[in-house]
């Protein structure tokens, strides 16, 4: 089963994410694979990519700059560092995706990648942004996801549910 996180822009979904992967490091070794997305601090407008991994030792890449009000997107970072970091899942126990947006609408090696995972056996853990993103419909009605709804009400307790389900689903 593969858990990707829903729910209004802020409300914690990363954190989420970020805390279940802190209980399951906690028991030991996890080798975790995926990309995790930020942006930059202080005046830094640009959005990147990076390795999930903090021991792998890659450079982010930009996928956007913030300018004049707007995304300019950089769709050669998904299809290149995008794509290689979904395809290095050998050996790995989960694969995180935070987060999928619109921004990967025009990198369908990348979408074709995402898709692929989800019929393989590594768990998942990811983000799907809100919003009507076509590109999220596959991942949505594929029948080994679980979407999760991410609120004020639930985010505190939800990494401590989702480690235990995703517990059960970890190779070892």
């Amino acid at each position: 089963m593969h858990i990707f996180l829903t729910g209004p822009r802020r409300v914690g979904k990363s954190t989420v994410i970020q805390k279940t992967i802190s209980l399951l490091q906690e028991e030991g070794e996890l080798c975790l694979g995926g990309f995790l997305t930020y942006w930059g601090v202080e005046g830094d407008p640009h959005l990147y990519i990076t390795a999930a991994d903090p021991g792998r030792r890659q450079a982010p890449a930009r996928l956007a700059d913030y300018q004049n009000g707007g995304l300019i997107r950089h769709a050669e970072a998904f299809e290149q560092q995008g794509v290689e970091l979904l395809r290095l899942v050998e050996r790995l126990q989960l694969i995180c995706m935070d987060e999928l947006g619109f921004l990967e609408a025009d990198s369908p090696l990348f979408q074709q990648q995402v898709y692929c995972l989800l019929d393989g056996d590594t768990p998942v853990l990811g983000v799907l942004r809100a919003g009507d993103i076509p590109w999220h419909e596959p991942i949505k009605a594929h029948p080994r996801v679980r979407l999760c709804e991410v609120n004020l009400e639930n985010r505190e307790q939800l990494p401590v549910q989702l480690a235990a389900l995703l517990r059960l689903r970890i190779r070892h």
